[in-house]
């Protein structure tokens, strides 16, 4: 649709006459016969209405502050608003986020939670659930272990991010960088949680270890001469040979765990409850300190009737999973 035609001298002289007396914009534009648009761009500025804009297109931001921009929202989980703080441009967060949209090679997505399951990891899968299907009271006697990253400003992790289509999607993850947070390892049992652990997200196979001779004691007492299990995923540190023999030595057998099947540990959703009453009502945190505090005040919270109905679940996963062929299951 083409632009209407500018307002004449007389159109203008009426406007401020009725603008004088009290109407309103929609009440003018029925008086004169144009629309409300005209007269309220008229009246926003007077003194350059109707004259021609001249030359071509004006960027805010000039050509490298574009391609800078663009390099840092490149799969970045940044929001608009940190991407113009990291790039130091003088732009309006309006400009950024139009120079963002304009890039034909990002889009904004979700992050997925559940990682991708190819044929091998499918099958490793529905072999555990097949070896574990029958299983009852074995599963009271297994401590589950995991680490978790909670952020300053909210739950883990940022739920969308700019994915350049030229690279492969991102996944969420709880073992990425502890900058503006914490890192933390825990682990529980069918009669309660052990204490928590602040580590460091580069750890390694040896200060794994060391968290391991200080939480294994713990459940030693717990389960007395009962034979207990312990499970963890397949991170590095988890695998190395320095702490499966370290595992071994202690008399304690080690839960074979398939890969990419964080949806059957059950420590997952003891973490979902810690961070909802860590975060609860939209708490964000000054500093690490005041965010640990919260985390242990928030795990002690955790009840033995809470942890005992994960544990009822795990034969319904097992079958969740056989059910799927191995795929992902609801929980």
């Amino acid at each position: 649709m083409g632009r209407g035609k500018s307002l004449t001298d007389f159109e203008k002289g009426q406007i401020k006459g009725y603008i004088e007396s009290g109407l309103k914009h929609n009440e003018i534009a029925k008086k004169i016969g144009r629309s409300q648009n005209v007269v309220s761009n008229f009246l926003r500025n007077e003194a350059d209405y109707g004259k021609k804009m001249i030359g071509g297109k004006k960027y805010a931001t000039t050509a490298s502050e574009r391609r800078l921009i663009l390099r840092t929202a490149s799969n970045s989980h940044l929001s608009a608003s940190k991407i113009r703080d990291e790039c130091g441009v003088n732009a309006s967060l309006a400009t950024v986020k139009r120079v963002i949209r304009s890039a034909k090679h990002l889009k904004r997505l979700k992050i997925k939670k559940k990682p991708p399951l190819n044929d091998a990891r499918k099958e490793a899968r529905l072999r555990f659930a097949r070896d574990h299907m029958t299983w009852n009271k074995e599963w009271k006697a297994v401590v589950f272990s995991d680490e978790k990253k909670f952020n300053l400003d909210g739950p883990d992790g940022y739920n969308y991010y700019f994915h350049d289509m030229r690279k492969e999607e991102c996944f969420l993850s709880r073992h990425h960088s502890c900058t503006g947070g914490v890192m933390v390892w825990g682990a529980i049992s069918f009669y309660g949680t052990c204490e928590l652990q602040f580590v460091s997200s580069k750890m390694n196979a040896n200060v794994y270890k060391t968290v391991l001779q200080k939480a294994f004691p713990q459940f030693s007492e717990i389960f007395g001469p009962i034979q207990w299990t312990y499970q963890q995923d397949n991170a590095p540190i988890h695998t190395a040979r320095v702490t499966k023999q370290w595992i071994k030595d202690q008399n304690v057998n080690l839960l074979e765990w398939p890969p990419y099947s964080p949806d059957i540990n059950i420590i997952e959703n003891i973490w979902g409850l810690l961070s909802r009453r860590v975060y609860e009502g939209g708490r964000q945190f000054q500093d690490s300190a005041t965010l640990v505090e919260a985390i242990k005040k928030a795990w002690a919270t955790i009840s033995l009737s809470e942890i005992e109905k994960y544990y009822d679940s795990l034969s319904n996963r097992m079958f969740g999973i056989i059910k799927n062929r191995g795929g992902h299951t609801k929980y």
